[in-house]
């Protein structure tokens, strides 16, 4: 049986492949993640609705300022922050780098292959950080090359611009697309690889989409491969 959403979850209505990255991961790696997720969405929307640069460039600061403060001296309230504070002490700067991706993502487009990278960097930074934070010391470079495959098919599927897709797609594919090897801790993001592995093979299409997406998920989730 699936694990019921939480209301984290609920509240910034995460994306499918994200929950289903959480239903395969415990212990602290997930709580993490489980905040890093929400936090990714709202970065993400942030970015999105703003009409105006300098209006997003402004919430986004809000995040990164109060990121810098110690937890006692951060405003409470809000379900994305109360998290972070409880799961993410002493490992902000991950969640800084989260910040300076996405903030790439508000320049005029199409998107630059550099500003690209840096995307994929910056989102790659939290399950780094969750990992650490796992016991997972021995495979950052397995770590690092998943979320940044996750960060660039997820971004492909949401750009309608078909050069900047067809860009985004040959860097998530550059490195090669071999499954990674991940220890049972960090299983949901083995399935995360596999669904962003599948995306970019079939040019761009969104991680969740077919029946064949959740036969790939629960093939990844049981055996790992």
């Amino acid at each position: 049986m699936a694990r019921p959403m939480t209301k984290l979850e609920i509240q910034e209505n995460l994306a499918a492949e994200q929950r289903v990255t959480l239903a395969y991961m415990r212990g602290t790696a997930r709580e993490m993640l489980a905040g890093a997720f929400a936090f990714d969405r709202r970065a993400a929307r942030i970015v999105a609705y703003a009409g105006e640069p300098l209006l997003a460039q402004m919430r986004l600061a809000w995040w990164r300022d109060n990121l810098s403060k110690p937890v006692s001296g951060r405003p409470a309230g809000d379900p994305v922050l109360d998290a972070l504070n409880r799961h993410w002490p002493d490992r902000e700067e991950a969640l800084q780098q989260l910040l300076g991706g996405w903030e790439q993502m508000l320049g005029e487009g199409p998107l630059s292959d550099k500003a690209a990278r840096q995307f994929a960097k910056g989102r790659a930074a939290v399950f780094i950080a969750a990992a650490l934070a796992a016991g997972c010391e021995g495979c950052m470079a397995e770590v690092e090359q998943a979320a940044r495959r996750w960060a660039l098919a997820d971004a492909a599927a949401h750009s309608a611009n078909q050069e900047e897709r067809a860009m985004l797609i040959a860097l998530g594919m550059e490195r090669g697309l071999g499954p990674a090897r991940l220890p049972g801790a960090l299983r949901g993001l083995a399935v995360l690889d596999a669904l962003a592995s599948r995306s970019l093979k079939r040019g761009g299409t969104p991680l969740m989409d077919g029946r064949g997406a959740a036969i790939c998920a629960l093939r990844v989730g049981l055996l790992g491969r």
